[in-house]
């Protein structure tokens, strides 16, 4: 456990965020697909990619994803290209995660795929075939990563038609991987309810760039602080993530200008007071919720977040969890299925000091830590579950002020 502080609540100073696992992961699949060697530069070494490196050097036909969850898609839909046979098993969690829909389009490409527990849930037995179908339609409203990942095998099977089935989730991770793709001379066409593959990857060098979605938690900072001058290191301001929407949904709605300088970006905690009373549709952008949900209830303001019906399925219920753990800081918080509003709670006394849990997940984690620019301390149960996307997080929070201390 440890014990986070900050005594000035005055925030200024420089940081360093990791490389975007989300491309990292796929920028990998595209090498272990291409034909031909390139590099990747800048590869993140967030627990997440490293488990999908492991995967993807496996020689005994065991892989075990452990939490990961794009590494359990990725992986097993680059298995079922494989002409081999793979058994891939994760975490208690991880076997509570649906892969039906992307199991059921491998299977009507030609893959062998059997489960050995649970049906539509992992751990599953791949028996691959480099002679897959080159067209599937696939359930599109329960994860992204399915899409994406039939996406990517694509060019090794001669290219692919999707059929979308549903409204797609989080469609701003489905235009990164196109966008990524396309770097390695791929065409991704999107045609109505059809994503459309075509080409082979040609050996591009690839450096990978800074992570957006790790960045959400300095605007947060940003947000909080009684002041903030934050320059994030080598972040684009122009960018294939959707998670750098965040930087107009912070100016726009929770009062923090930003932009790019240098080779990096610059957040400033504006002169404007935020309206205190919000909504945002996070459909495009789940990985964000947290953060600003935890923002809403360090500011005392009301937020209603919709758009939310992934986030039962990640890491943890993060719906329930945010609930559970936001309202130990005074304020209410109500539920949905697929939305979650903050807002303050009346007469409430706001506590001085807070016990988080971080519900083993890592965005749980760092989106919490940052409430203590609002109160006097905050502990959290879990510090090591930031090892799964941003190993060093706790390292640059000290940059900007912020004591940390084991308790």
């Amino acid at each position: 456990m440890i014990k986070i502080t900050h005594p000035t609540k005055v925030v200024k100073g420089s940081v360093t965020l990791p490389a975007s696992k989300s491309l990292s992961n796929r920028a990998l699949i595209i090498q272990a697909l291409c034909g031909e060697p390139f590099a990747i530069e800048n590869i993140s070494t967030a627990e997440d990619t490293v488990v999908l490196q492991k995967a993807l050097q496996d020689k005994k036909g065991k892989v075990d994803v452990g939490d990961a969850g794009t590494a359990m898609r990725f992986a097993l839909a680059y298995f079922a290209t494989q002409d081999k046979e793979t058994t891939i098993s994760g975490s208690e969690r991880m076997h509570q995660r649906p892969i039906g829909p992307l199991v059921d389009a491998l299977r009507d490409m030609g893959a062998d795929i059997t489960y050995l527990k649970n049906e539509g849930f992992a751990p599953v037995k791949v028996k691959g075939s480099t002679r897959l179908r080159n067209s599937v339609s696939v359930k599109s409203d329960v994860s992204s990563q399915f899409i994406s990942a039939l996406m990517l095998i694509g060019p090794a099977i001669g290219g692919l038609s999707i059929k979308l089935l549903g409204t797609p989730a989080s469609f701003s991770y489905i235009e990164m991987t196109a966008a990524l793709m396309e770097h390695f001379d791929v065409s991704v066409e999107f045609k109505g309810s059809f994503v459309v593959v075509k080409g082979t990857y040609s050996n591009n060098d690839y450096t990978v760039e800074s992570d957006w979605s790790a960045a959400s938690y300095f605007f947060e900072i940003a947000a909080l602080a009684q002041q903030a001058n934050i320059y994030i290191e080598k972040l684009p301001w122009y960018s294939i993530q959707g998670d750098s929407a965040v930087a107009s949904l912070y100016q726009g709605l929770l009062g923090v200008s930003s932009g790019a300088k240098f080779n990096g970006v610059l957040a400033v905690k504006g002169e404007y007071e935020p309206d205190m009373d919000e909504e945002y549709d996070f459909a495009d952008l789940p990985d964000m919720a947290q953060t600003v949900a935890a923002t809403a209830a360090g500011l005392q303001m009301t937020f209603n977040l919709t758009g939310l019906q992934t986030l039962k399925l990640k890491e943890t219920d993060r719906i329930a969890a945010l609930k559970s753990e936001l309202e130990k800081t005074g304020v209410a918080v109500t539920t949905g299925d697929d939305w979650l509003t903050v807002k303050p709670a009346g007469k409430a006394t706001k506590p001085s000091t807070v016990k988080f849990a971080a519900h083993n997940d890592h965005r749980m984690a760092m989106a919490l830590a940052p409430l203590a620019l609002v109160l006097d301390e905050v502990m959290i149960d879990d510090e090591t579950v930031v090892k799964k996307s941003f190993p060093n997080y706790w390292d640059e929070l000290k940059k900007l002020g912020f004591e940390i201390t084991t308790v």
